[in-house]
């Protein structure tokens, strides 16, 4: 997904994300699996800046959106889902 601006990270600007619908984003890559085993990081399989809200096997819903006016835009990345057992929920 394309990000609505520029996020800086250890001085390396990014303009897209991978989004996976089981709980994680990272910067720089537009494509990729959805990698549903999480492990210890750091991980040859994400490479980029990496951010695993709630990686597990999940189910159900990713929505995005930006709020706000430049330079105070705020990116938001909301989950709506459950675990793929259902056992619970995560927002």
């Amino acid at each position: 997904m394309t990000i609505p601006f520029a996020v800086t990270i250890d001085g390396q600007s990014y303009t897209s994300a991978l989004v996976s619908t089981n709980g994680w984003l990272e910067f720089g890559v537009t494509s990729g699996s959805s990698d549903f085993l999480n492990e210890a990081l750091p991980t040859s399989g994400h490479s980029n800046p990496f951010v695993a809200g709630y990686w597990d096997d999940l189910e159900g819903s990713v929505y995005a959106s930006t709020q706000g006016t430049s330079p105070n835009r705020v990116f938001t990345v909301y989950y709506d889902t459950q675990t793929l057992t259902g056992a619970y929920n995560v927002h």
